[in-house]
């Protein structure tokens, strides 16, 4: 083999690299490149990954945030990155493109002393057509570049603490990212001679005694004006409530009843539909205190429930009457989101091969589970649906680590899935098994072929057609607590297991190795209850190859850190 080094090739022309399809591809050795015409795409050949490397999908790639994770909305998979902690923090960039975001200010402070509602604090954010309100407008997206982006977080305003009149809570702090500033909210006032404080949302004013006071203002586009301390006609010992992202606060509507915060803005940018930035409640001397508006914002006084706001909503907090103090207000959130690349730029592989799939079960889609209820439907939406019984939960719902959580003692999901198998299966799954007792990781029914961890004296038994006479064992840790991909292939007789990809050696068998019959009266998960997480489950009308096995591990061990 001709070798060349230290070679400069100074042409205008091309260099023309090997190519050739998937299947063709050589005994793969460290530093090999070739074109692959399968995927169009130009491939190296990674030796720490055992994997083919193809080059990076165009796209963002960045880190940073108290929590990242990847969520599919409306069919489109983000990676969301989510900055909580009050304070600055880094957003890194290492591939530039365009971001959505949500910006949201600390919420102000409740007043005390029939006090009003602390304002909300200021909302920016890009996503458009999710947002109720007009307090706020869509910004457009930003094109990030390969740099450190500051984000910072503002704090809550602390609550009033003082029957003092004209005075205020604190105001929330400014929260801000790619050159836009959210303004905090606007502190609630206590009773007595001011105006409201104006801030993203404005807080409202307190108990105006004889006098006509006017909620704080909101800043255009952020926010709406608190609520006024007085009712129509006359003056009223009430306190109005904060302003909201989507909605004024409301004025005291008579003697006795105070005003109620704002409502936020409703977003599904996080992947869950949820409100930001909602108003404090007011509180009322002798009377009915308000509550907050949603998106976290607190209710007014101690009758209620909740007159802290909601942290990292934004919402204001709620108002205090003598001498109970006002609730803090809310602290901000950042929200920065791209689409996923086509193809993960470190591992990246030729797609799953889903040919003859008959149950697709992956719980990091939208349309398999949606966190609550016992209903799990196939992705595909075909009419393959599951039941979850005796208490079974979820984990990380709508994130790229979705999961079914079985508690090991009687978890289970039940499937409508009723197919008799006989030459070729394959049944496929990403799990985390905690249970070291006797326990079903999944289980065909009819003419019964189970897979058991912990049974007798191997970790994973599998068996069919019987109590256990026709059989495969294997030895390993199957159930120590960490993420494996665990695949099961039939083909006529022959039946074989991989684990992250690699076939195990088969520690001991016996019986027929033929199937008849097997599902026909159904498919089910911890039929003896399994202990731990299933993040995917997938059944197929065919063994799939050594080669699609160990490709379906490497294009998916991204999600589960494998």
């Amino acid at each position: 083999m001709a070798q060349l080094k230290n070679t400069t090739i100074s042409d205008t022309g091309f260099l023309q690299l090997p190519s050739g399809t998937t299947g063709q591809r050589p005994t793969a050795a460290a530093g090999q490149m070739r074109f692959n015409t399968t995927t169009g795409k130009v491939e190296q050949y990674n030796a720490a990954l055992a994997a083919w490397v193809g080059t990076p999908a165009t796209g963002v790639v960045a880190t940073g945030g108290d929590s990242v994770y990847d969520v599919n909305v409306d069919g489109t998979t983000y990676r969301v990155h989510v900055f909580t902690s009050a304070g600055t923090s880094t957003f890194s960039v290492a591939q530039g493109g365009e971001v959505e975001y949500l910006i949201v200010a600390g919420g102000g402070g409740g007043g005390q002393n029939a006090g009003a509602g602390g304002g909300a604090g200021g909302y920016i954010s890009s996503v458009i057509g999710e947002m109720s309100g007009g307090g706020v407008t869509a910004e457009p997206l930003f094109t990030v570049t390969p740099q450190n982006y500051a984000i910072i977080v503002g704090a809550g305003g602390a609550g009033g603490t003082t029957s003092s009149t004209s005075t205020f809570a604190q105001d929330g702090g400014n929260s801000s990212a790619f050159g836009f500033t959210a303004i905090g909210g606007g502190g609630g006032a206590n009773s007595g001679g001011a105006d409201g404080r104006s801030g993203g949302s404005g807080g409202g004013t307190g108990d105006a005694g004889s006098g006509n006071r006017d909620g704080g203002p909101g800043t255009a586009g952020q926010g709406f004006k608190g609520g006024d301390g007085t009712v129509p006609g006359g003056a009223a010992r009430t306190g109005g409530g904060g302003g909201g992202a989507g909605a004024l606060g409301q004025r005291s509507v008579s003697s006795s009843l105070a005003g109620a915060g704002g409502a936020g803005v409703l977003t599904k940018i996080t992947g869950i539909s949820c409100f930001y930035a909602g108003g404090g409640g007011g509180a009322v001397h002798g009377g009915t205190d308000a509550s907050g508006g949603l998106g976290g914002g607190g209710n007014g006084s101690s009758t209620l429930s909740v007159k802290t706001a909601t942290p990292n909503t934004g919402g204001g907090g709620g108002a205090g009457r003598s001498p109970t103090p006002g609730g803090r207000g809310g602290d901000g959130i950042v929200v920065v989101r791209y689409p996923v690349q086509q193809e993960n730029p470190v591992i990246a592989n030729e797609p799953v091969n889903n040919a003859d799939l008959i149950l697709d079960l992956d719980f990091a889609k939208s349309t398999v589970y949606t966190g609550s209820g016992s209903a799990v439907t196939d992705s595909r939406l075909n009419g393959l649906t599951g039941t979850l019984s005796n208490g079974t939960s979820s984990t990380s719902t709508l994130t790229h680590r979705a999961a079914l959580t079985f508690d090991g003692s009687d978890d289970r999901m039940d499937t409508n899935l009723r197919k008799p198998f006989n030459e070729v299966l394959t049944v496929e799954c990403w799990y985390r098994g905690t249970k070291t007792a006797r326990n079903h990781l999944w289980n065909f029914l009819g003419n019964n072929l189970h897979c058991n961890f912990n049974d007798g004296p191997f970790p994973l038994w599998m068996y069919w057609n019987g109590s256990g006479s026709n059989r495969v064992r294997y030895n390993g840790n199957f159930t120590d607590g960490t993420i494996k991909h665990l695949v099961f292939t039939h083909s006529g007789s022959t039946n074989k297991v991989f684990l992250n990809g690699v076939e195990l050696p088969i520690a001991e068998s016996g019986g027929t190795q033929t199937f008849s019959n097997i599902g026909a009266g159904g498919f089910n998960v911890g039929d003896t209850a399994f202990g731990g997480d299933m993040y995917v489950l997938k059944v197929y009308e065919r063994a799939l190859t050594a080669t699609e096995i160990l490709n379906n591990f490497n294009v998916s061990r991204w999600r589960f850190g494998v």
